[in-house]
């Protein structure tokens, strides 16, 4: 398997050449493991992507979709909340980044984006929060 290359119509499954075959213990971790396992990357939400990042699960597969997401979005969040994409991201076993160096550079340029709009946002807008939360209507 090349790194960053995906083969959308295909499942992980059928990419890493191993069947997982059915849960053998009934908790969601297992049973969403298994069945992402079976669904074509295409249809992987980042939510899919935050999911199986959080079980350290195909990393080399997933990883280059989820950096695809944010790049677009640093504070996708899937079902949880903002930025739960990224928080994933980050608490990647260092082993996988020694071996995938190119992805963590592109995830260390995501993350100065990420940084960049935080420190835009403190300066900007929650400085500015106070005047406007002083001139609350009916006080």
């Amino acid at each position: 398997m090349v790194e960053g290359v995906v083969w959308p119509d295909r499942t992980l499954t059928q990419l890493e050449g191993q069947d997982w075959g059915p849960p053998t213990f009934d908790s969601y971790v297992v049973t969403n493991s298994h069945a992402l396992r079976y669904k074509p990357l295409r249809e992987f939400t980042a939510e899919d992507l935050r999911f199986m990042l959080s079980q350290q699960n195909s990393l080399p597969v997933l990883m280059p979709m989820a950096l695809e997401v944010l790049e677009v979005d640093p504070f996708a969040g899937g079902d949880m909340y903002e930025g739960a994409l990224l928080s994933m991201a980050v608490r990647v076993a260092p082993a996988f980044w020694r071996e995938h160096p190119r992805l963590w550079y592109r995830l260390d340029a995501v993350l100065l984006v990420a940084r960049q709009l935080h420190e835009t946002l403190e300066r900007e807008v929650f400085s500015a929060a106070a005047v406007f939360e002083a001139a609350r209507p009916n006080r």
